[in-house]
């Protein structure tokens, strides 16, 4: 009896020590859990805010470059008429190293060719500039004629109220007349 009474009371005291060692176990595992949940939230949180980083590195650098070209344009033309004028340049030296005939014959041409641009842009100035002139005329004639309108309607309204006024002023005689020439009969008659 003392055996089996030792081995169950050290049952129980294995059993209460298991249990005690399992909530131990199952403490540690929650907060093994929730230390790496903690983590796992801080993680995510952490790349977030990176993320966020990212993508406004990435939209200032997205407007940059959408700055950029706008704004290194005048930059590149330059740097392209830079390139051109120096094959130009080369072009032109190479061919005075092969003939200077071909030189000469390159500055005219280059002469006739900028002494043609210039007939011709003062050839259309000068149309342009008659075109507003006749323009200018038209609108002129077109106000002119306008104010001569209206002077003589203005004329005709004062003709037509002179003759209607003559009108009346001898209707308005023919009546005082006749008026005169009834007073007279009846004076007669009378």
């Amino acid at each position: 009896w003392n055996t089996w009474r030792g081995r169950a009371v050290q049952a129980k005291v294995l059993s209460l020590r298991l249990s005690v060692v399992s909530k131990l176990i199952a403490r540690g595992a929650v907060a093994n859990v929730s230390f790496a949940w903690r983590v796992w939230a801080s993680f995510i949180s952490q790349v977030a805010n990176e993320e966020s980083k990212v993508k406004r590195v990435l939209g200032r650098i997205l407007r940059l470059q959408q700055a950029l070209p706008w704004a290194s344009w005048g930059l590149a033309v330059d740097e392209l008429r830079k390139r051109e004028h120096a094959a130009l340049l080369e072009r032109a030296h190479m061919e005075s190293l092969s003939e200077a005939n071909d030189l000469a014959r390159v500055s005219r041409e280059h002469l006739t060719s900028s002494q043609l641009r210039r007939t011709l842009k003062r050839m259309a100035s000068t149309v342009i500039r008659k075109g507003w002139k006749s323009w200018c005329d038209q609108v002129a004639s077109q106000k002119l004629a306008t104010l001569k309108l209206g002077m003589a309607r203005k004329a005709l309204a004062r003709l037509l109220m002179a003759t209607l006024a003559q009108a009346w002023k001898s209707w308005i005689e023919l009546l005082e007349e006749a008026a005169r020439e009834e007073h007279c009969m009846v004076r007669v008659m009378g």
